[in-house]
């Protein structure tokens, strides 16, 4: 009987268009009280490549935690931040800051999850310093074009593709493809193909670990 209805869950939602899809996705995202993951991407251009790994944890209130790990060649690179709404300690190859949160973290990265992944995120959160505003993502990552790819599975578990175009400043083009369970709209895996310049650029990033379960508050308050 279960999985019966998990079929008729899953004919449902391959009836939905893919801009449907992808709305219901992002819902999810932006109507959980907490979010937790981890992930790790790849990104190569013109035969070189670089490594991220790390992990995030949000909740309403620009509340988070996330940890990134960057690799190129032997140059590696590390960044921590904590926010507990207030203020934000960083911590970047070693060396820790303090300042005031901004407004709209939790919101971007929230967005980041399903519209382009982390890499092109901290890439968009970079220029301007630390004075410069959280942009809102419906303005710096607009997306359109969308359509639905193939299906597959991912751990034993049933996955559909949704593509889509994101318009970002300074980039001449961003495809992108997001990897979604099937019934759960949890995202599995992102791909973007984008275009500086002459210079094509591929990002790849898998999201393992994810959870909506509630974060107690504790959890992002500054480490004693």
């Amino acid at each position: 009987m279960m999985r019966a209805a998990a079929v008729v869950v899953c004919l449902l939602f391959r009836q939905d268009t893919a801009q449907d899809l992808f709305k219901k996705v992002e819902k999810k995202l932006s109507s959980a009280k907490s979010l937790s993951l981890k992930f790790k991407g790849e990104m190569s251009a013109e035969g070189e490549k670089a490594e991220i790994s790390g992990s995030l944890r949000l909740k309403s209130g620009d509340r988070y935690v996330f940890s990134l790990n960057m690799v190129r060649g032997d140059d590696k690179r590390s960044i921590e931040a904590r926010s507990d709404g207030k203020t934000v300690v960083s911590t970047t190859d070693g060396k820790t800051s303090e300042e005031p949160v901004k407004e709209g973290v939790t919101k971007f990265l929230t967005a980041a999850i399903s519209r382009t992944g982390f890499m092109i995120a901290f890439m968009t959160l970079s220029p301007g310093g630390k004075k410069a505003p959280i942009p809102n993502p419906d303005e710096a990552l607009k997306v359109s074009g969308f359509e639905k790819g193939a299906s597959g599975k991912i751990g034993g578990k049933d996955v559909f593709e949704l593509k889509f175009q994101v318009a970002l400043k300074g980039m001449q083009e961003i495809r992108v493809a997001l990897t979604v369970e099937d019934g759960t709209l949890v995202p599995r895996r992102i791909e973007t193909r984008l275009k500086q310049d002459t210079t094509e650029i591929l990002m790849v990033e898998t999201y393992e670990d994810f959870s909506t379960d509630e974060i107690p508050d504790a959890e992002f308050e500054p480490k004693k």
